[in-house]
């Protein structure tokens, strides 16, 4: 299952706040993930690509698709 069907791209209050709380399903995912990696990595650094992400969608300009497949 990718991403884009578990966690969409809705927003949890209909709209953006354009700040760092939780707006998006997969911000929550993402918080609790580094909650329990926090000693391997810093949980910032995810919150911020994807904020950015969610902003400035660079796959938008090929019609919201990944121009290659991992």
């Amino acid at each position: 299952m990718s991403w884009r069907e578990k966690f969409g791209r809705e927003l949890r209050e209909g709209a953006f706040k354009f700040n760092f709380d939780v707006e998006f399903q997969i911000e929550s995912y993402l918080r609790y993930q580094a909650t329990n990696s926090q000693d391997r990595c810093d949980a910032n650094t995810y919150l911020r690509i994807t904020k950015a992400l969610d902003y400035f969608d660079p796959a938008a300009a090929f019609g919201g698709e990944p121009v290659c497949n991992p």
